[in-house]
């Protein structure tokens, strides 16, 4: 997936890709004795290995949530499109951080590019007093949803392959939970559970 530019890849493999890397997820928040939150998702740390098989390359900034809690308070770092905007004014992370970042990357597979080169889309140069820019993605992705005209925003090279009403409707089901992940409230965001059930 190219952080520059636009990507090639084609529509069947970004769903792979964003299946590949909840499941992940899911992996690092289930599979431990206390979720472990990775706080800096984005592309620039996923791979393909030669099966085809997306997966994540680094997990430095990874953080446990002790035990018998839900959130750790922590110094924000990561980059800044992919943080959790609760994370960004409380310090508080969880497992819905992670949550966030993916709804960003399911952004960013739809339109293909970077969510801070969407038309309409800026920010200030630093993290101060730049709370409200991940509203600003979440609104104008939904802007486009609600008022069916999802095609304006989806990569050119995703619509050429689009052929019938399935692929439409599954356009339309990704850019819905992406805007679900990509809330301001955690708690109206899904788990990741939930967000691969509902990729699958």
């Amino acid at each position: 997936m190219a952080e520059n530019g636009r990507s090639s890849l084609k529509w069947k493999n970004r769903l792979k890709i964003a299946n590949d890397i909840a499941y992940a997820v899911i992996y690092m928040h289930t599979a431990f004795s206390t979720p472990i939150i990775n706080r800096d998702l984005k592309p620039s740390i996923i791979i393909l290995d030669q099966s085809g098989v997306a997966k994540l390359l680094d997990s430095s900034s990874s953080l446990s949530i002790p035990s018998g809690e839900t959130q750790v308070k922590s110094l924000v770092i990561g980059t800044f499109e992919f943080i959790d905007p609760e994370h960004l004014i409380t310090g508080f992370l969880t497992e819905r951080s992670d949550v966030y970042s993916f709804g960003i990357i399911l952004v960013q597979l739809l339109i293909g590019k970077r969510t801070s080169n969407m038309k309409g889309i800026k920010r200030t140069s630093n993290m101060k007093g730049s709370e409200n820019y991940p509203q600003l993605i979440n609104t104008h992705v939904k802007d486009y949803v609600d008022k069916d005209k999802l095609i304006a925003v989806v990569d050119p090279r995703i619509l050429k392959e689009i052929g019938g009403i399935e692929q439409e409707q599954q356009l339309q089901a990704v850019a819905a939970l992406a805007l679900g992940c990509t809330q301001m409230k955690k708690e109206d965001r899904p788990e990741m559970i939930e967000v691969a059930k509902r990729l699958r």
